[in-house]
């Protein structure tokens, strides 16, 4: 049998729940004493639970699969369906067993199920087998899943990964940057990325002020190299000398090195080149210096992605002391989800094969499924200017125009963050910054659960109630090692 861990109360927890009707009690007796060869075990009643409901919500926030048991009297039993349930909404993986020749509830027709019509009581029949076999699967999974160090800290300041930076940028977005620190500030953003190129113009000493305040509020400033923005406008003035005066004079707690967009083409002159601009601009501050990764296009315009499982080991073994977190642009991971996850997948597994405990920031990802996928496949942190470009759909995590907001409104009526509750119903508040505190509260609580559910393992189980049968089916086939 596993030993038992404990939750943050010091209560046991188990890894497995089933869930049963008070008919089926025998069936479960028989069941506890196999499955306990193989993990930790909890049913209502098994230790004379004095309240049922905060039991099962307390089993349930750590367990690792739950098994409703489907007969004629449990699927007609509202405990035993609002238990299946309830496991559905913590994204606990569910693995059905049907002991009688019924349907199961509405809502649970399409989850695989394991038949045990005719079971003896013992384990040699297929039935049994085939629920060891997913149950093991599951718990192994979850195991291997689990992040062991969660968290960062400095200067009396936490980063909980995954994390999330809300991106400050003057680049096509819906408010101006000073504008978009006074939001962030009311609002108490922890994570905050602002652009070195931004701090050259007129709001200049206004936006150091507002970081200043953001500072005070426990938020954690991060200065990015301006050269996203630079080659937007296409300004070829922008130089490390810019950077540099702007670190000089600027708050910040952390500082992306000045990244070289156009990269050498060998990984040994890309690694150096990284190197020598991390050691230069650090320099010039006395916070750390992240280095940012880029790599070169073949002929056909595709970026050599394989490049990076080379370059990143090896850029954070040259480096002293070792980078907290080294960066690579998600567009250059190869075209489309798919791929993009199963290259951070692969660079994980590299960068955990060569010793370094270095996180993997992913530049530009502000999609929340996007996040969310590629938080699954190995990647810590990341940033985004969606919150101040589009409307979230707190439901789903989708994205829409910025002018449909007022759509989607009802939602920050419940949000967690009494700033957004309040400005949503403030007469003086504009539509713009309305929507801005939407998608606050929406990337708040987003993040906060993609952290809680990667510790747990259960990114893949939530990203199946969000995505269609086929999308997941897809991410199964092409990444079974995190997604299945």
């Amino acid at each position: 049998m596993y030993a038992s861990t404990s939750n943050q109360h010091g209560q046991d927890m188990a890894d497995i729940c089933i869930f049963y009707a008070s008919e089926d009690r025998e069936h479960v007796d028989r069941l506890d004493k196999i499955l306990s060869r193989h993990g930790t075990v909890w049913w209502s009643r098994k230790k004379q639970d004095n309240n049922w409901r905060q039991s099962v919500e307390r089993e349930l926030q750590d367990a690792k699969c739950a098994i409703p048991i489907w007969s004629k009297a449990s699927r007609e039993h509202r405990f035993v369906i609002d238990e299946a349930e309830l496991a559905f909404k913590l994204c606990v993986p569910l693995i059905p067993v049907k002991i009688a020749d019924c349907s199961p509830p509405l809502g649970f027709g399409s989850a695989i199920h394991v038949d045990l019509f005719d079971w003896d009581g013992g384990e040699e029949c297929a039935g049994i087998q085939e629920l060891i076999r997913l149950v093991s699967k599951t718990l192994n999974l979850s195991k291997k899943k689990e992040c062991l160090a969660i968290s960062y800290t400095f200067d009396n300041k936490e980063i909980s990964f995954p994390a999330f930076f809300f991106s400050v940028s003057s680049h096509e977005t819906q408010v101006r940057p000073d504008k978009a620190l006074e939001v962030l500030r009311l609002f108490k953003a922890k994570m905050i990325l602002v652009s070195a190129y931004d701090m050259r113009a007129r709001h200049r000493s206004e936006m150091k002020k507002k970081i200043e305040q953001c500072q005070k509020n426990g938020a954690i400033l991060l200065l990015d190299s301006g050269n996203y923005e630079a080659h937007r406008t296409k300004d070829r003035d922008w130089s490390p000398d810019h950077l540099h005066r702007v670190l000089e004079d600027t708050p910040h707690d952390f500082a992306f090195c000045f990244d070289n967009i156009a990269p050498p083409e060998s990984a040994e002159a890309i690694v150096a080149d990284v190197v020598g601009t991390v050691q230069r601009d650090q320099k010039a501050t006395n916070k750390p210096v992240l280095p940012i990764v880029h790599i070169p296009k073949d002929k056909q315009g595709n970026h050599r992605s394989e490049l990076f499982l080379d370059v990143l080991p090896e850029i954070v073994k040259a480096l002293d002391p070792s980078p907290t977190i080294v960066a690579i642009p998600e567009r250059e991971l190869g075209d489309g989800i798919l791929n993009r996850a199963k290259m951070v997948y692969a660079i994980r597994q590299k960068l955990d094969e060569s010793g370094v405990s270095t996180r993997l920031h992913m530049l530009g990802t502000g999609n929340p499924l996007s996040l969310a996928i590629l938080a699954a496949a190995g990647a810590d942190s990341f940033d985004g200017l969606e919150w101040c470009r589009v409307v979230a759909d707190h439901k789903t995590g989708q994205l829409f125009h910025f002018q449909q907001a007022d759509l989607f409104r009802y939602q920050s009526q419940t949000a967690k963050s009494e700033i957004t509750r309040l400005a949503i119903n403030g007469d003086q508040i504009n539509f713009a910054a309305k929507t801005l505190f939407h998608n606050l509260a929406f990337f708040d609580e987003w993040i906060g659960r993609v952290q809680d559910l990667k510790v747990k393992g259960r990114l893949s189980t939530f990203l199946s109630g969000l995505l269609p049968d086929g999308a997941m089916e897809e991410l199964e086939n092409q990444l079974p090692e995190v997604f299945t």
